[in-house]
């Protein structure tokens, strides 16, 4: 009869690491030599393992894209051994105060309180996947238009680099510099604005990509 712990023994022969769960501590421990005893559970521990434990205690687990150059949340990971993972970093809390008064020598201050740097980082993240970079590519590619530091149409990992420091460079100026609660700014098609609005802690960022526009300022 085929030994219950039999895919184990053969992975463990090949040099796999075995993990045996220990009832007391309630998780999977590494074994260097596993005693194979029938009412212990062992397991092959896979190479993100760890990762995928976190995943299944319900973490937020992101990849590795390189064609970007960034990370992206993983909702349904395939766990393929060739991908790097990471559990999502935790917000990192940074207090940013400016509140907007006349001092006594009549100058104005700005200001506002925003909760996290991190907040608007995820932010920024979630308008980078949404955002079509492909029709974005697409469209360049068919009139012909190149940036200076490119050879040709843009790859979508320069489209995406662009787009993420514009609008990294509003939400900055936005926050810091006295732009009365608002902030534009453009490059190479890309427009980034950021505004905050009185009593309200949030950031409001928009990323759009535009080809033709007119205005009649001043």
């Amino acid at each position: 009869m085929k030994h219950k712990h039999y895919d184990c023994i053969i992975a463990f022969a090949n040099g796999e690491q075995i993990q045996c769960y220990d009832k007391t501590e309630n998780e999977w421990q590494d074994i260097k030599f596993p005693s194979w005893y029938d009412e212990c559970k062992y397991r092959v521990k896979h190479k993100h393992q760890d990762y995928i434990d976190a995943f299944e205690r319900g973490e937020q687990i992101q990849y590795f894209d390189p064609l970007i150059d960034d990370w992206m949340n993983a909702n349904c990971p395939s766990w393929m051994n060739c991908i790097q993972y990471r559990i999502k970093p935790e917000p990192t809390k940074v207090s940013i105060s400016k509140n907007r008064d006349v001092d006594k020598t009549g100058s104005m201050t700005y200001s506002f309180n925003c909760t996290t740097y991190e907040q608007i980082k995820n932010d920024i993240d979630d308008i980078l996947t949404y955002f079509d970079f492909y029709h974005v590519q697409t469209t360049m590619r068919l009139l012909g238009w190149s940036w200076w530091n490119t050879n040709g149409t843009p790859t979508i990992k320069d489209l995406r680099k662009q787009a993420r420091n514009l609008l990294e460079t509003a939400a900055k100026n936005v926050l810091i510099e006295e732009y009365d609660g608002e902030y534009t700014t453009s490059c190479g098609g890309f427009c980034a604005v950021a505004r905050v609005y009185e009593n309200d802690n949030k950031v409001y960022l928009k990323l759009s990509f535009e080809i033709e526009s007119w205005d009649n300022f001043d």
